[in-house]
């Protein structure tokens, strides 16, 4: 059986260590979880109102795939894959 582990970091206020960990049994539901943390993430970075459009592939200071996503410096969220 797969297990599907969310790593949450706010790099802001714990800096590197991991402020929370969140455990799946699929794949999309993890992907799901992640989207909306880093979803509220750059929303509390940015402000509602940015006009700053999260999903944008041509920046190095904020990005969203399958398995992680970031805004650089601030936050961090990885998910691994473990086999039990």
């Amino acid at each position: 059986m797969k297990i599907y582990i969310l790593v949450i970091n706010d790099l802001r206020n714990m800096g590197y260590n991991c402020k929370d960990v969140e455990v799946f049994t699929d794949e999309p539901s993890a992907t799901e979880r992640m989207t909306e943390l880093y979803l509220n993430a750059f929303k509390d970075y940015y402000g509602e109102d940015s006009g700053i459009d999260p999903f944008d592939e041509d920046t190095m200071d904020y990005q969203l795939t399958g398995r992680y996503a970031y805004i650089f410096g601030e936050y961090y969220f990885d998910i691994f894959e473990k086999e039990v």
